[in-house]
């Protein structure tokens, strides 16, 4: 099927793809957007097929074109950058170069939570479409919200399809996702498994509970590929091995939000006898890296959709072999402009890859590892530790869970105001949701919630021996 989705995007119209970029919808300079919105995610193909094999001076080229206009964009009609971008716009600068973007700050989680409002545009340029809300609590435990558009829509569905297509999945086949959503709570209908692209069925199961039961309903729904975190992989391949039974049509296994360590490849390939391929994504900017199909584990960065820098403590960017602070621009979202922004994650840049894709690799991806929770059972389950709108209400600037033992959760938090009692109520409750078990929670409330030696920050810790 990928190839019949290849060729039907190579039919489609060239006069429809050759866009002056100087009439792009929606002031996007680029990629250049196909004419009409039927079948865009897949008609970018077109365009994505061929940049990918650029050279990194002619993506960076077009990179600074499009971050042009999105700046010129922020100044006028998002209040945050008024202030932030006048002195760039003094400069009335004809070209927008590295140097020069560079001396703009980095982005802060809290410059965005303290700026509320003032970080959404008062006006959206034409063709952008609706607004919807993306709200994450992220790898640091703050509570975020930021918006995005039907653009921005468009652009993770087409990079979504790229994966598909770089790794030669069939899109008649049938996926199993594995999501943060609580038991009761999946929809029993399944749709596409890329929203407005057609595919075979997209089956979401709840993965806040026991891997036996989750294993049972695998098998149950018999898929072609498994989308899952690495941590509960790596439960259900040993439950599966402990009970003799294991998905038989299974062809891979896709993988998220986690590190993914070479030991867990190794553990799938000889149990399931299938192939993990992962990708790096964001809740803020989604897809951000692409696990190379030729050479993994090395990602490919989506340079069509974000500008990423990895940087060291002195702010220079690292070189290959060397790991920083992942710093992203989301090239395409006009409604809530993220530029350079430190999403806390760290990375280790790698070398280009003889693959002769132009994208930039990187070689590791850390600061993304989310722990099971351990149930008085013994059993393992992935907490659902997402933002939602209880996270928002209540006077949370920082938190983090600890399990200390099996009937007992550490709750550290950082707030704006005091707690009072309800407020703990809320929080206890809904977390008690999220980790599948009615656990007693224990407040602490500290001034400060730092990172760990290696930059990575644990939304969720075990410390309960198994």
């Amino acid at each position: 099927m990928a190839k019949q989705v290849s060729r039907r995007v190579r039919k489609l119209r060239q006069n429809e793809l050759d866009i002056a970029a100087a009439n792009s919808l929606g002031d996007i300079v680029w990629p250049v957007l196909p004419a009409g919105r039927n079948l865009q995610a897949l008609a970018l193909q077109v365009p994505l097929q061929q940049s990918q094999y650029w050279a990194p001076d002619r993506l960076l080229r077009h990179q600074m074109a499009q971050i042009q206009s999105l700046l010129i964009h922020a100044y006028k009609h998002v209040p945050f950058y008024r202030e932030r971008l006048g002195p760039l716009a003094e400069r009335q600068l004809p070209r927008l170069t590295m140097d020069i973007f560079r001396e703009l700050p980095l982005l802060q989680r809290t410059d965005i939570q303290d700026a509320g409002a003032a970080m959404v545009t008062r006006e959206l340029p034409e063709g952008h479409g609706g607004v919807f809300d993306i709200r994450t609590s992220g790898s640091t435990g703050r509570p975020l919200e930021i918006k995005g558009t039907s653009m921005t829509a468009l652009f993770y569905r087409a990079i979504g399809v790229r994966a598909e297509l770089w790794h030669q999945r069939d899109f008649h086949s049938k996926v199993v996702a594995l999501k943060n959503i609580k038991p009761g709570e999946e929809d029993p209908r399944p749709g596409p498994w890329i929203s407005g692209v057609p595919t075979g069925p997209g089956i979401k199961l709840a993965m806040a509970q026991p891997v036996s039961t989750l294993l049972d309903q695998i098998l149950a729904e018999d898929p072609d590929y498994l989308q899952a975190h690495a941590s509960t992989l790596r439960e259900l391949i040993r439950h599966s091995v402990a009970v003799g039974r294991k998905p038989e049509r299974l062809l891979a296994v896709k993988t998220e939000s986690e590190m993914v360590e070479p030991d867990l490849r190794d553990f799938c390939r000889r149990e399931w006898g299938v192939p993990i391929s992962d990708i790096y994504s964001c809740q803020e900017a989604n897809l951000l890296a692409i696990e190379c199909p030729d050479n993994p584990p090395h990602y490919h960065i989506q340079s069509e959709a974000a500008l990423v820098e990895v940087l060291g403590d002195d702010g220079k960017p690292c070189g290959p072999g060397e790991t920083g602070r992942v710093v992203i621009t989301s090239l395409h979202n006009y409604a809530t402009p993220l530029v350079r922004y430190e999403i806390g994650d760290y990375a280790e840049v790698g070398e280009p890859c003889s693959c002769g894709r132009g994208l930039p690799v990187l070689n590791h991806i850390a600061g993304r590892l989310r722990n099971l929770a351990v149930l008085p059972s013994g059993e393992k389950v992935t907490p659902v530790l997402n933002s939602e709108r209880v996270l928002n209400d209540l006077p949370i600037r920082q938190f983090q869970l600890i399990q200390k033992s099996v009937d007992e959760i550490e709750a550290r938090i950082v707030v704006t105001q005091p707690m009072t009692g309800a407020d703990e109520a809320t929080f206890a409750d809904y977390f008690r949701r999220g980790l599948g078990h009615e656990f007693p929670f224990r407040f602490v409330y500290v001034d400060d919630i730092p990172r760990q030696a290696n930059g990575k920050y644990e939304v969720f810790r075990c410390e309960v021996e198994t």
